[in-house]
């Protein structure tokens, strides 16, 4: 290559890219192989292109410059991309798995055909595709959808780019909005704040003031208040009181909200709701979804709280009779109270703590029940729940999502107008259940359906919105039984004493034994914490036990961030267990590197996809070449239901060798190991470590700091949420 192209005059350069060295989704930083034109050769040039790809033609003005590691190259301060111009271009460009069923053979057909009007064909014409050897009427179908999409997410990644933002959600923005994502965002930015997780409400808003909306106060201080109540209800609130709102308001806005209108504009147009305004201690505002949710819920629970056609009453003795002689088991006055209870009121709920007998008791509802003539539904909120269910019953369980069948594209197709087929109903689990979730599960009830609900109401609520099992025993209008005597074969575990003491505010005691299944480990520091920690999972107990420590073991930490929190750990983890060359290169995105072996959490309900908040698999492959996460979830029935991650889905999950104590809800692990430090000190409490030692079957270990742990013992406040179905079920109307 000529020196002189390397001169102080030389600040313009065009050719095709040969080759993508390196691309930042993040910022579009990318480092590109190419063919200059002019026969001057191949070089390396270095700027920002949204969505750079093999045969483009791009133009870059910079200036050339000699880099000591890397050589010459090309410094562009703009660079931009075009599709190709010449077939050779045109068959790289196709070629490069950009478009999903064409390959090299087929790009290289696909361009013979057609020439110079390849992409106009694609685009406009494509039954032509039909013309090239190898196409059927399936391959043009897959060819034109993937053309269609990649056009319109590179139209999306261009314009995220103009407007200084990360480009890799790119996808999800077509997939939410559609083709005319562009167009939507344009016309309201802020609805990115609360429609698309990741993008809060400040990025929102320099998008609005760019494209010159950022001036419309009330526009500005409606998604401002839809924003905080979408973040509150991430913390698990259906609303908050007006205080806060606007407190939350006034931070995201930088406005003075005193004495404005806003809120009650936002009420009158429907944006908003506060249900119970008439009485000021309870004046929750809330978004629509969730104050039409709660009012259902209680006009439903009213709806059950209406006698039987038939009274059992007198049946029931007997049927717990032949229930004992069955099973060979004698039942307590408690459990009897519990099942007489269950079997002759419409809507009932059993709570109580491990070691009570709630599996016990279940059986001998299920068996009077059926003995009654009646059918049974099993549901739990997780898969993970409705497999323990199943294994502890012997008999079908169901999430909740596909006892009510949901529908690709959003909905389920049970509710009123075709309800559920059974008679009665079991949710286990019950403290997992949102507000949402339960109305339409509630909703899709038949006529004269029984419905029971079994859960521990110490336990940390839903991670969805609402305190649904809570509410509904403290509004003292539903049957319910609280379990409280400990068996002799369960108070034998030091996992359920410990459970209990906890609950109490008591120190668990730790066991003495090698064998015992529940021991507290203090330390002075996070350092020995995690030194702990690391000899535990790598040698201690994969030898004792004969125990995967990818598999069996499960770290459970109060918070995501801080030295011992999910982020930190989950890294340290994946270093020490799957960092070899077994687990390949990975896939990185959103920060996290996912690899083949690594076990992974799913953070949002994908209805698409059937899978849910706080479900946990196995990553299978790992491809950073399409982008693509394949991952085996358990199914209720135990069996692997394979789910493929694209590229822009990959922050719906993260890595799950250690997870939060909220995400651990419903699910059960061989092995619990419990980090705790002052660093956790926000939200240390009882039920937070009541939880997390409930989630151990075989082997509980909690390594802690001893002025953590007094600081989990002495406080219980986080379980209290702002909603507003107490107060609709204690209504006299709801």
């Amino acid at each position: 290559m000529p020196d002189d192209l390397f001169g102080p005059d030389q600040n313009e350069c065009r050719g095709v890219i040969e080759n993508v060295t390196f691309h930042n989704e993040e910022n579009g930083y990318s480092i590109l192989k190419v063919d200059l034109d002019g026969g001057m050769g191949k070089a390396t040039v270095v700027g920002k292109l949204p969505t750079p790809s093999v045969g483009e033609e791009i133009h870059a003005k910079g200036t050339w410059k000699q880099d000591p590691k890397y050589g010459r190259q090309f410094d562009a301060a703009e660079l931009s991309a075009q599709a190709p111009g010449t077939l050779k271009g045109l068959e790289k460009y196709l070629a490069s798995g950009l478009v999903k069923g064409i390959g090299p053979a087929y790009a290289k057909r696909i361009v013979k055909t057609f020439g110079h009007d390849t992409l106009n064909v694609i685009e406009k014409h494509s039954g032509r595709l039909r013309e090239v050897e190898g196409v059927g009427e399936s391959r043009r179908r897959i060819i034109k959808a993937s053309w269609d999409e990649q056009k319109s997410v590179r139209e999306i990644m261009v314009f995220l780019h103009s407007c200084g933002l990360s480009t890799n959600r790119a996808l999800r923005l077509y997939r939410q909005f559609g083709e005319d994502a562009v167009k939507k965002i344009q016309e309201d930015p802020y609805r990115l704040a609360y429609e698309v997780e990741g993008i809060g409400f400040h990025t929102a808003d320099d998008i609005a003031k760019n494209l010159g909306q950022h001036a419309d106060e009330q526009g500005r201080v409606l998604a401002a208040l839809r924003y905080a109540l979408e973040q509150a209800a991430l913390q698990g609130h259906t609303g908050l009181p007006k205080t806060e709102l606007l407190a939350d308001t006034e931070r995201l806005t930088g406005l003075d909200l005193n004495g404005s209108d806003h809120v009650e504009n936002a009420l009158l147009n429907g944006h908003l709701a506060c249900p119970r305004a008439d009485i000021p201690a309870e004046a929750l505002y809330q978004l629509p979804r969730f104050a039409h949710g709660e009012a259902a819920i209680a006009r439903q629970c009213q709806v059950l709280s209406q006698p039987l056609d038939e009274d059992h009453s007198a049946k029931v003795p007997d049927l717990i009779a032949a229930f004992e002689q069955s099973s060979h088991l004698q039942l307590s006055e408690e459990q009897k109270a519990a099942v007489q209870m269950a079997t002759t009121h419409r809507f009932s709920i059993i709570t109580g703590g491990p070691g009570v007998g709630k599996t016990t008791i279940l059986s001998a509802v299920l068996s009077s029940i059926r003995a009654l003539g009646k059918t049974v539904v099993l549901c739990a909120p997780t898969g993970r729940a409705a497999k323990r269910l199943h294994e502890s019953t012997q008999q079908e369980a169901l999430t909740l999502h596909r006892a009510l069948e949901f529908q690709p594209g959003g909905g389920f197709a049970r509710g009123p107008n075709q309800p559920l087929v059974g008679d009665f109903f079991v949710i286990d689990e019950a403290s997992m259940v949102d507000t949402l979730l339960f109305r339409r599960f509630l909703e899709a009830l038949p006529k004269q359906a029984m419905l029971l609900l079994v859960g521990d109401a110490d336990q940390l609520p839903s991670v969805g919105a609402g305190n649904i099992l809570r509410d509904c025993i403290e509004s003292g209008r539903i049957p319910t039984k609280k379990l409280t005597h400990i068996y002799r074969q369960a108070a034998e575990s030091l996992i359920v004493q410990a459970a209990h003491q906890v609950q109490a505010g008591q120190r668990p005691q730790s066991g003495a034994q090698a064998d015992s299944d529940f021991l507290l480990l203090p330390r002075e520091n996070p350092e020995q914490i995690l030194s702990t920690l690391k000899e535990l999972i790598s040698n201690r107990i994969p030898q004792k036990f004969g125990l995967s420590p990818v598999q069996d073991i499960q770290v459970l930490t109060p918070m995501n961030k801080n030295d011992l929190g999910v982020n930190v750990l989950n890294t340290f983890l994946q270093n020490l267990l799957n960092g070899g060359s077994g687990g390949g290169t990975g896939v990185e995105r959103f920060g996290q590197t996912f690899r083949k072996g690594d076990k992974v959490i799913q953070l949002k309900n994908n209805y698409d996809k059937e899978i849910f908040n706080g479900d946990i698999g196995i990553v299978t492959l790992a491809d950073p070449g399409a982008g693509e996460v394949h991952v085996d979830f358990p199914s209720a029935k135990g069996l692997p239901q394979k789910v493929i991650y694209e590229s822009g889905e990959l922050d719906e999950l993260r890595l799950a060798y250690a997870i939060s104590i909220h995400k651990s809800q419903g699910s059960e692990f061989p092995v619990v190991i419990v980090p705790l430090t002052t660093k956790h000190f926000p939200l240390l409490q009882k039920n937070l470590l009541y939880t997390a030692i409930t989630r151990g079957k075989k082997l509980v270990v909690v390594i802690a700091e001893e002025r953590a742990l007094e600081i989990a013992l002495s406080r219980s406040e986080s379980a209290n949420r702002y909603t507003g179905l107490l107060g609709a079920l204690t209504a006299n109307t709801p």
